[in-house]
């Protein structure tokens, strides 16, 4: 499943149903104005990719990603909309589902990047081998 927060357009709420994709949006659980942290729960609990255009959600040192089932972070919106939304599809078509998990992917008009984030317990990368 992909969880929208409330501050992610409607527009993409539309396509990604379009093309197939298990959609909910926060507000079914959340008041609008719910707290980052509540929000990135509610994607926990629900074992769901966040999809956001807040920028907090691509602070790895606060939302870790090997703590979630991924998130997507979308820039360039609503200048770029149209482009953003073509990247998105390219890149939950190479990556959804478990392409995604303990991920963060940066969405942009001019395509897209993935990051790993450091784990809580180990200090490490996912994938980070070495001293």
């Amino acid at each position: 499943m992909i969880l929208l927060d409330a501050s992610t357009p409607r527009r993409f709420l539309e396509s990604l149903r379009a093309w197939g994709y298990d959609v909910e949006r926060s507000l079914a659980y959340l008041p609008g104005a719910a707290a980052d942290e509540k929000v990135i729960a509610l994607a926990q609990q629900l074992d769901a990719v966040l999809l956001s255009v807040d920028l907090d959600f691509s602070n790895i040192v606060t939302y870790p990603p090997a703590d979630y089932a991924g998130i997507i972070v979308l820039r360039d919106v609503p200048e770029q909309e149209v482009k953003v939304e073509a990247v998105l599809k390219q890149a939950l078509e190479n990556h959804y589902r478990d392409g995604l998990r303990q991920r963060l992917v940066i969405v942009a008009a001019n395509g897209y990047r993935i990051r790993q984030g450091v784990t809580h317990d180990t200090g490490k990368g996912i994938g980070d081998h070495g001293q």
